[in-house]
């Protein structure tokens, strides 16, 4: 406990020394890339410092994963199969409490439908022959879709989820606002390009965006100082 607040203090105090940098001039920029070149050595001890820890912590949490999942593997399996058998029947008899509610449904609108036609028959015995016509004209009135109770008995505890998802069926024709970029293909396009031109011309920096599409290319810079040997 007291290496690893030794190495944390070491890596606060030098956060305060960089914050206080200033580079004026030739002599402060070549102490401030000393600095950096130090500040990498540091990371490199840093990691080496942890490695161990990471390694043992790694392999226990690997070690503990990997049977947990065998374990639970048999139970998982379990519940799929069970769900297997469960819910085609579950489905089937939603689909018959649906196709009853909408039988229900048709005969309330030919109940209506026959009241309407009754009434007009009444208006034309009476002499009523625009009325008549005009109870013919008018549309009728269908019951409202009410929710489907289902007749599946409920287990405490239990319950099913739905929702809409896709499978591709020809990839090719997935419209472009769908298509993200592959940036890895397109950095590694980039890189290899520029690998064996050192000092590209405009034109050649062009053509590689051009060739990609929809791109600036343009060239960054980090300061990458090499870990100094002991």
């Amino acid at each position: 406990m007291e290496e690893i607040q030794a190495v944390e203090q070491k890596a606060v105090a030098i956060l305060d020394q960089a914050r206080a940098l200033v580079v004026t001039d030739q002599a402060e920029y070549v102490l401030a890339g000393e600095f950096i070149v130090g500040c990498k050595t540091l990371v490199s001890e840093i990691k080496t410092f942890f490695k161990p820890m990471k390694d043992a912590a790694f392999q226990a949490h690997r070690t503990i994963c990997d049977k947990e999942t065998s374990v639970l593997k048999p139970v998982t399996l379990a519940i799929d199969a069970a769900g297997a058998a469960a819910l085609p029947w579950k489905q089937e008899q939603d689909r018959k409490a649906r196709e009853e509610a909408e039988r229900v449904r048709q005969e309330e609108i030919a109940k209506r439908q026959e009241a309407k036609l009754k009434e007009a028959e009444v208006l034309e015995k009476f002499g009523e022959t625009e009325q008549a016509e005009e109870v013919l004209q008018q549309a009728v009135v269908e019951p409202r879709r009410t929710k489907i109770e289902s007749t599946v008995p409920k287990v405490t505890g239990l319950s099913t989820r739905k929702k809409w998802t896709f499978r591709f069926t020809d990839p090719d024709k997935v419209a472009r606002e769908y298509c993200e970029p592959d940036k890895q293909r397109i950095q590694a396009k980039v890189e290899n390009y520029f690998a064996w031109i050192p000092r590209p011309t405009e034109e050649q920096i062009r053509q590689v965006a051009d060739e990609v599409g929809g791109i600036e290319v343009y060239q960054e810079e980090t300061f990458a100082g090499r870990k100094v040997a002991s």
